[in-house]
């Protein structure tokens, strides 16, 4: 055999199989990242930011009078459509969610100090200016994000719901 009748054999592309794998494999990833997202928390969780004036407790009556005329006045400017994230860096005592705009990010139930708690997971409402809460800490005004029900608080929020209802039925008739 010669070199001229010898049928030199061409590597095959095999680049094609790999990039069919590699796109394959970002498509599960992406489906296991959207899954993951729309898991249901196992706790109910709130986003909520804060402006924090600071007055122990245990400070002078006069000390805790004025903290409370700055968080009057802060509550005051909000309400009027001040910028929430501008006021906390500029007079947060929480030098934590200060840097962040007040953004305490999110946190799991029964986290917050009482006062604060009862006011996350009772009385508030999502994206409402809070009336002053005061706690050991000092005085906080308080704006909730966001909130992520368990099954178990949606059901319990279910019941409370129905309940209700059933009770004004029976007082109207």
């Amino acid at each position: 055999m010669t070199a001229e009748n010898e049928q030199v054999e061409e590597p095959r592309d095999r680049t094609k199989f790999l990039w069919g794998g590699v796109v394959l494999l970002l498509l599960i990833l992406a489906g296991v990242m959207w899954g993951m997202g729309r898991a249901e928390p196992a706790v109910s969780e709130a986003r909520v930011r804060h402006i924090l004036i600071s007055a122990p407790a245990t400070a002078e009556e006069e000390v805790r009078n004025e903290a409370y005329r700055e968080a009057l006045a802060i509550r005051e400017a909000l309400l009027e459509g001040a910028s929430f994230s501008r006021l906390a860096r500029q007079h947060s005592d929480d030098p934590q969610s200060a840097r962040r705009g007040g953004d305490l990010g999110y946190h799991p139930r029964d986290t917050f100090v009482d006062a604060f708690e009862a006011y996350v997971w009772g009385a508030g409402q999502v994206g409402e200016i809070s009336p002053i809460v005061v706690t050991e800490h000092g005085f906080h005004i308080i704006q909730i994000l966001d909130r992520r029900l368990s099954r178990a608080d949606e059901f319990q929020q279910e019941i409370r719901r129905r309940t209700m209802e059933g009770r004004e039925a029976e007082e109207s008739d």
